[in-house]
């Protein structure tokens, strides 16, 4: 299962050091130079960019569904993270991190369908991508630092062993089998769920207020997955069940 070919290497490169390392870097210097809301509508701007790319690199078919499907659901992460009416902080530099935050994370869709598409497995995928991701953290980040953190205080080990796992390991693992099933940009679009998932939990566990358009928004995410995975009968599937009848 896990051997692969030298030809598929780029794809892991471009899923681990770029996709994953990428987005999640990008995110955090947006969220400092901005805020959470502002960063997370720029990371969710993802969905346009993997459709945008599969045209040109799978030439997929652009679709009035998808297109529509993209827009209510970037519309309603905007209102649920309370960007269209909440007093957020924008700095220039801040959305262009932002923004390639949404770039990075779209090219781990693409690398994904690529290397399915040279035979690899998606817990394959996982596995080299993460380990290119792995390998990247330790040429750019500071180690003895990190490894101070976790000496000072015994409980940093196992929450971040428990991170790793279930909002790291399962997430990808679960998107890149997403992408083998729906494909890039359906994935894409539906991930925007996540947006939804905090707000909820703010709600409920943190005691958060949602105002309105908070509301608004989420209901237009599950409205936008919903559609999205609809198959509506065409006119000639229509004609031929009536012709049967």
């Amino acid at each position: 299962l896990f051997k692969v070919k030298l030809k598929v290497l780029p794809f892991f490169i471009m899923t681990g050091a770029i996709g994953m390392v990428g987005s999640s870097l990008f995110y955090f210097y947006s969220i400092e130079l901005t805020s959470m809301s502002v960063a997370a509508v720029l990371m969710y701007t993802s969905p346009t960019i993997v459709m945008l790319l599969s045209l040109l690199v799978f030439h997929d078919k652009l679709t009035w569904k998808k297109v529509v499907c993209c827009v209510i659901g970037f519309l309603g992460a905007a209102l649920s993270t309370g960007v269209v009416t909440g007093n957020t902080h924008f700095s220039v530099m801040g959305i262009l991190f932002g923004a390639m935050a949404g770039f990075s994370y779209a090219l781990y869709s693409i690398g994904s369908a690529l290397a399915m598409r040279h035979g690899c497995n998606s817990i394959t995928i996982s596995l080299y991508s993460f380990a290119f991701a792995s390998v990247t953290i330790f040429i750019v980040g500071d180690i003895p630092a990190m490894a101070r953190n976790v000496a000072s205080d015994p409980v940093i080990l196992p929450i971040a062993l428990a991170q790793s796992v279930f909002t790291c390991l399962l997430p990808y693992v679960l998107f890149t089998l997403g992408i083998k099933y729906t494909g890039p940009s359906n994935a894409s679009i539906m991930s925007t769920i996540e947006l939804v998932v905090a707000s909820l939990l703010g709600l409920f566990v943190f005691s958060e207020t949602i105002h309105l358009s908070g509301y608004i928004g989420i209901v237009l995410v599950i409205v936008s997955i919903v559609l999205l995975n609809i198959n509506l009968p065409h006119r000639h599937m229509v004609k031929k069940i009536k012709d049967s009848e």
